[in-house]
């Protein structure tokens, strides 16, 4: 099955769960990969329209998975799922502090997230860094004209710095050329709208440019000690 480079990326990271829930899982393709690859054991599609949650269905059902290994549920985030363990859970489509709020309200014991958040990111890392949560892997993605931010996390007690609550721990340590491509777009953004918008404004932008320049020299030393 072809997917997206973002759909693909979320599922390189899932090695091999027992059970899973895809959270705004919408057309099912992340889980229908995970069972065709042999990832998954169970899987919960979840979502809060009843329109995706049932092209996730035909989808599972088209590719042959036994209705057993699956249950859809029509749900506002982990809400209304009869599980007491899941091992993995997977948000993606909807912005970080609906992400948060997704976690924040979460009833059920979870090992572990993959987090794909729209917007707000920043936000989402400081969230996870002081309720307990450890961000192992958080690398951009250059996919349908979009910048995506890719989160592994798992429980555990961290603490990430100003650069890598801003821009992930992968992309400081390795070279990523899409986020050597969004560093470049989000410098050329702010150069251009720092003097047009208001002095407190304006220090943000040349606080957030300083913080790429800084980026851009780390991932050169990096680069160059390869």
């Amino acid at each position: 099955m072809k997917l997206s480079k973002r759909l693909n990326s979320i599922c390189e990271l899932v090695v091999h769960e027992k059970t899973v829930a895809d959270v705004g899982c919408d057309h099912g393709k992340v889980l229908a990969k995970l069972f065709l690859d042999n990832k998954v054991d169970f899987a919960y599609a979840c979502d809060i329209s009843a329109k995706s949650v049932k092209k996730a269905e035909d989808l599972l059902n088209e590719i042959g998975i036994s209705k057993s290994k699956f249950e859809i549920v029509v749900t506002d985030g982990l809400q209304n799922i009869n599980a007491s363990e899941i091992d993995l859970v997977i948000i993606a489509g909807m912005g970080g502090l609906e992400i948060i709020k997704i976690i924040s309200e979460n009833n059920v014991k979870v090992n572990k997230f993959i987090l794909v958040p729209h917007n707000n990111c920043i936000q989402l890392r400081k969230y996870l860094n002081k309720n307990n949560y450890t961000i192992t892997n958080d690398f951009v993605v250059y996919d349908g004209g979009k910048y995506y931010n890719i989160m592994e996390v798992v429980l555990g007690s961290q603490k990430l710095s100003k650069l890598e609550l801003t821009f992930g721990i992968n992309n400081l340590k390795t070279y990523n050329n899409d986020f050597n491509n969004y560093l470049n777009e989000e410098e050329r953004k702010t150069r251009n709208i720092k003097n047009k918008v208001p002095f407190i404004k304006k220090i943000k932008c040349l606080k957030y440019l300083y913080l790429i320049s800084k980026t851009k020299k780390i991932i050169k030393r990096n680069n160059n000690d390869r």
